[in-house]
């Protein structure tokens, strides 16, 4: 079948309704629960996930933890289109807070279903046995365990808090900036052409000045990529065949081109709606300078193309 003998979806004529954002919530709230309850599984074995600490400081296990907490957020935002808004993002926020806190007091009613009581027989309540914990904390190095932290402890759970809420919201944060359709209430997909080289490989001993004969084969490379846009640009005014056939000629796949040893590439990707089909063609600029690596996208170069021409480019 064709793309021209292709039967299409009609295509939407009004706003489609903001989805629910009960269903996120809810799916979040699944997972915190379930990620919290196999921490504390993992703890009846003697393997404390949320204890691991990179220098002391960055608590890396409760991170872990937090990104597998909102694992439901994340899919159920992208599965019903649900855009993460700022009021979202608090709610979010309130769960994994409200889950942590839940967690520790669970802990502590599972370890003491009786009650816990000091060795005078005195009633400890779940505040004081926290507070007791958290100033008993103390870290383990070369097999040897240091001494309480004392009020250093309430440090520590601070972090330990703003680790797991702060990982919890990190896939969340980043689909606040991926492109999303309003008409349709729908997070739009992408779709990737190729890359286009527009720098020369890294210098394995970059040490004093560049010969001149270097310098002069990247403006070569920049020249060529400049042109290739200008090409591409030209061809989303005269159809998807000619667009095909200019993608086709500059846009190299990415295993071909291995752009990650490239000091800068030009990707050319397709952004569009799979349901009313609003799309632009983006251009996006991957940099790379020694081991720091970055990517922005070009807005001088998105072309805006019409639903027919995306459907084809889809086909």
């Amino acid at each position: 079948m064709t793309a021209a003998s292709l039967k299409l979806p009609d295509r939407p004529q009004s706003l489609r309704p903001a989805p629910s954002k009960a269903p996120v919530l809810i799916a979040g709230t699944i997972t915190t629960a379930a990620s919290l309850v196999t921490v504390y599984g993992l703890s009846r074995v003697g393997f404390d996930a949320m204890s691991f600490y990179a220098d002391y400081v960055i608590p890396v296990g409760s991170i872990a933890v937090g990104l597998l907490a909102a694992a439901g957020f994340g899919i159920a935002s992208w599965k019903t289109g649900c855009k993460v808004s700022g009021t979202l993002l608090v709610s979010m926020l309130a769960i994994l807070a409200a889950g942590w806190g839940l967690a520790h007091y669970l802990q502590f009613r599972l370890a003491y279903p009786e009650g816990a009581f000091l060795k005078d027989g005195t009633p400890l309540g779940f505040v004081a046995y926290f507070d007791l914990s958290t100033r008993s904390m103390s870290f383990t190095e070369h097999g040897k365990e240091g001494d309480a932290l004392g009020l250093l402890g309430y440090g520590v759970r601070a972090l330990d808090l703003l680790g797991f809420v702060g990982g919890g919201v990190a896939i969340p944060w980043a689909m606040r900036s991926r492109p999303y359709c309003d008409l349709c209430a729908l997070y739009m997909r992408t779709r990737k052409f190729g890359q286009i080289p527009n720098g020369l490989a890294p210098r394995s001993f970059a040490i004093g000045k560049e010969k001149p004969e270097r310098i002069e084969e990247r403006k070569k490379v920049q020249e060529s990529a400049a042109s290739a846009l200008a090409e591409i640009r030209d061809a989303t005014a005269l159809g998807a065949a000619a667009l095909k056939e200019a993608l086709s000629k500059h846009a190299t796949p990415k295993k071909g081109l291995r752009a990650s040893r490239l000091e800068s590439v030009f990707a050319i990707d397709l952004i569009h709606c799979q349901r009313c089909s609003n799309g632009y063609l983006a251009t996006t600029e991957m940099t790379r300078n020694g081991n720091k690596r970055a990517q922005h996208e070009v807005l001088e170069r998105r072309r805006p193309l019409s639903a027919a021409m995306v459907d084809e480019l889809c086909a």
